[in-house]
């Protein structure tokens, strides 16, 4: 390890994102209304006393042009089989591909298309018990259940409604799988969104959470949650104008993870995670001191730029008729940020009980920064990652995810967990 990331990974640990102390008592745990709280005001590490990921990777798969089981591009996830073997969702080239522990390709499943195993689109993949593996299709509505060798099992849709969403009413209804639990059960987001809406300035719609059988049976809703911060943006095409609900950049979002039995979710008002049963009954809150850290200028230009990039990169917009693409440019410049970041970026549940907790980074930061909490809701520290590297899967020993080098080209990645 350098000793720039021993030095950083040292304060990391020892500093919370509110008043950068530590907190050698721990956190404060009380209960209101049988809803266990854990208020943390700093990190239970002590300096260089935290846990670190390796520099260099265990397993590297990638960066090979030419031969198709190791070229990679729009990398959903990685995850990781118990035996330690490999599962990696490829968007661009719409397969789900599987390789032993050292990164040997051993099979490709999918193709694009309509039909059985076939795909419009890579959401997950998920791991389900037995180390099968769950695929969503959001452009189709379709979930593909595959075998932990990659043979097709079955597929089938949420609630029965497959294919393309048809606008009713000026809404459009869609239910998005956010991620499967144990047993198979299914977690999904439920939302409409409407079009030609009068509504002006940023809001956040609220979305049902639902958990469907393992044959996409709705079983229960488990909560109702503010959604995406949205605004209206107004599109001219073939002479007529329409209203569509556009993401604010950095706006604030609902953001979730499934834990063995559990639910979590982070609103973004604030550093904390609501932990759910499955029954959606709200057990904990967990809470991390953290203030409010502004946008400046300097922020939303590298923002815009980046936004304006990852536009240029998405093969299926390239064949947008040029008027529609000015027009998302435009809004891209034209956009208004928030004054301040959301605090949360993403949420992993490790298999050993952990959170991983992603905060906001700032634009341009290629290195994320990971808050870590124990099984009892308590912030250990913070872990820096290799730069621009991605997890998407966490157990004991390691982190698994996606790694992009200097010009951009995807790598599937395995890395080590020091704990001292």
């Amino acid at each position: 390890m350098s000793r720039f990331r021993t030095f950083a990974l040292g304060l990391l640990g020892a500093c919370s994102a509110g008043d950068r102390s530590s907190s050698a008592a721990g956190p404060v745990v009380r209960d209101s209304a049988g809803i266990q709280i854990v208020e943390n005001s700093g990190a239970a590490w002590a300096p260089g006393k935290g846990w670190a990921v390796a520099d260099s990777p265990l397993v590297d798969i990638g960066g090979k042009a030419g031969d198709a089981a190791y070229d990679l591009s729009q990398v959903t996830a990685v995850l990781r089989l118990t035996d330690g073997r490999l599962v990696v969702g490829v968007g661009g080239a719409f397969q789900v591909r599987f390789y032993d522990p050292a990164g040997t390709h051993l099979a490709t499943s999918g193709t694009r298309g309509n039909g059985p195993g076939e795909y419009q689109g890579i959401a997950g993949p998920w791991r389900i018990s037995g180390d099968s593996v769950l695929v969503g299709d959001p452009l189709v509505r379709r979930l593909t259940l595959l075998s932990d060798s990659g043979k097709l099992v079955r597929t089938f849709s949420l609630g029965g409604e497959s294919g393309a969403p048809i606008p009713t009413e000026g809404r459009v209804s869609m239910a998005f799988p956010a991620g499967a639990f144990r047993d198979g059960a299914i977690l999904a987001t439920a939302q409409s969104f409407r079009v030609n809406d009068a509504q002006q300035g940023a809001y956040r719609d609220s979305a049902n959470y639902l958990v469907y059988s393992p044959a996409g049976v709705v079983r229960d809703t488990v909560g109702r949650f503010p959604g995406i911060e949205m605004e209206q943006m107004t599109m001219t095409f073939g002479g007529q104008s329409f209203n569509a609900p556009s993401p604010v950049p950095l706006g604030r979002n609902t953001l979730t993870a499934l834990a063995a039995d559990a639910f979590l979710v982070a609103k973004n008002d604030a550093w904390e995670i609501e932990v759910y049963s499955r029954e959606g009954r709200l057990t904990r809150l967990i809470r991390v001191r953290a203030d409010r850290q502004p946008i400046t200028p300097e922020d939303v230009a590298t923002h815009r730029r980046e936004t304006r990039q990852q536009i240029e990169d998405q093969p299926m917009l390239r064949g947008l008729p040029e008027a529609i693409r000015k027009q998302m440019f435009d809004r891209v410049e034209q956009a208004k940020y928030p004054e301040t970041f959301p605090f949360i970026a993403n949420i992993l549940a490790s298999t050993d009980g952990t959170l991983w907790v992603q905060e906001q980074g700032k634009p341009g930061n290629e290195q994320r920064v990971m808050a870590v909490i124990d099984s009892t809701g308590r912030f250990l520290g913070r872990v820096a990652l290799p730069d621009r590297f991605q997890v998407t899967y966490a157990d004991a020993e390691v982190v698994v995810g996606i790694w992009k080098d200097d010009e951009d080209v995807e790598h599937a990645r395995v890395y080590a967990i020091h704990r001292p």
